[in-house]
């Protein structure tokens, strides 16, 4: 686990997104096949959703559908939320590939940095993926009350639409 591979941000802009790039590094891209183009969280965002999954992890492959219709759905709704795909792969080759596989498009993190060099990787490592993390992008990092397993997708995406909701 240790030479896993993530993929991590930074976000340069001093906009309300800047409480949340302080904790973060790496580059926030867009990914058209293996073409990384850089991207950055728009401004409005008040939340943003890291969505942790790995190629080698059938239980992402199983809830990716779910999380893409979740996605459509809070885009729809208008609702200022972006969501970020992060890769726990083992290399920067195979999330790149995994990714490109993916029915999912929108911003992802630019594979090459370790993942324990990213915010909430480890808990996701070690609660088990699929795993969502929430930030408001005004406050700390929104934690559950309590551990959800990460095979209880449905849980998680309730739990996620009550806590965007909340005031």
């Amino acid at each position: 686990m240790l030479n896993q591979f993530a993929l991590a941000i930074l976000l340069l802009t001093t906009s309300p997104v800047e409480g949340l790039s302080e904790q973060l590094s790496g580059r926030l891209v867009q990914v058209a096949g293996y073409q990384l183009k850089p991207a950055e969280l728009p401004k409005e965002a008040r939340y943003v959703v890291f969505y942790y999954t790995a190629s080698w992890c059938p239980n992402c492959h199983a809830i990716e559908e779910a999380m893409i219709e979740m996605k459509s759905a809070f885009k729809k709704a208008d609702a200022d939320i972006r969501f970020v795909w992060v890769s726990l792969d083992y290399s920067a080759a195979e999330a790149a590939r995994y990714y490109a596989k993916s029915a999912y498009r929108g911003l992802a993190i630019k594979p090459g940095i370790k993942h324990d060099k990213i915010i909430g990787a480890k808990d996701a490592l070690e609660a088990g993926i699929p795993s969502l993390r929430i930030y408001e992008v005004s406050s700390e990092l929104w934690e559950p009350a309590a551990t959800i397993p990460s095979t209880d997708i449905n849980a998680q995406l309730k739990l996620l639409q009550e806590a965007i909701r909340a005031p």
